[in-house]
Order: structure tokens, then sequence, then C-alpha cells
């Protein structure tokens, strides 16, 4: 599988997403079983990460986000997560409305979570 088919999710499955509205409670835990779950803020989106990179002992893990089709990204930009040192990591993102926000983790050496092709997608 080439990279960026593998990044961004390229497969047969339709677009799934979990919408993100002013009504959804503080904490969002769409991808529980992930993983992930989403704090929002004023004008952030705090991203916990606790998914099978860091079971699997990852001591460092990268966020890439981009916003728009889940399978062609716009202002496509990495974070480094924070280790909590529980195998949590989080990250404060810029919080962007009426779009879809784009979610894959890496741990820096070449292993991937991206929800099994399909991305970490919400609606927001």
């Amino acid at each position: 599988m080439r990279f960026w088919d593998f990044l961004f999710g390229k497969n047969n499955n339709s677009e799934i997403a979990t919408e993100i509205t002013p009504n959804s409670p503080n904490l969002i835990n769409l991808y529980t079983e992930n993983g992930i779950s989403i704090r929002v803020n004023e004008n952030s989106f705090t991203i916990y990460y606790n998914g099978i990179l860091a079971q699997k002992g990852a001591l460092n893990i990268n966020l890439l986000t981009g916003y728009g089709d889940i399978n062609n990204w716009t202002n496509v930009t990495s974070y480094t997560m924070k280790n909590n040192g529980d195998k949590t990591f989080e990250v404060d993102i810029p919080r962007l409305t009426n779009t879809r926000l784009n979610l894959v983790f890496n741990d820096g050496i070449d292993n991937w979570d991206n929800n099994q092709g399909q991305n970490y997608s919400f609606l927001c």
C-alpha cells in the first residue's frame, strides 16, 4: 500500500464521520474503542490519544490533521503530542467550524493508526 493511500484511507468504503456540533458535550468519546477522544474548547480542540500505538509502548505520538474531504485533505498540519506518562497523549489544535476534521496518528518510526484506512473523521 502506498504511503498516501494508507495515510488518507484510500479504500472503497463510503465516508464516515461523526459530527461535532455546538451542542456536543464538552468531552467527546466518539472513538473510545480506538482510544481517541476530543475536548471542545472555546477556540481549540484538545485531542487525547491512548490507542494501539500508545498501548504497544510508543514513547512519542504525532498527530497529523487535515480538513475537508476524507480523501483530499487541506491545511495538513503535524503536531507532536504531549506524553502524559500513562500511555495517554494530548495536544491542542485550532478549532475550525463548518468543515470536516480528519486525524491520523504515528509513533515516529513508521507505525500508523488511521482507523483501518478510514481515518478518524469529524464534522465540525
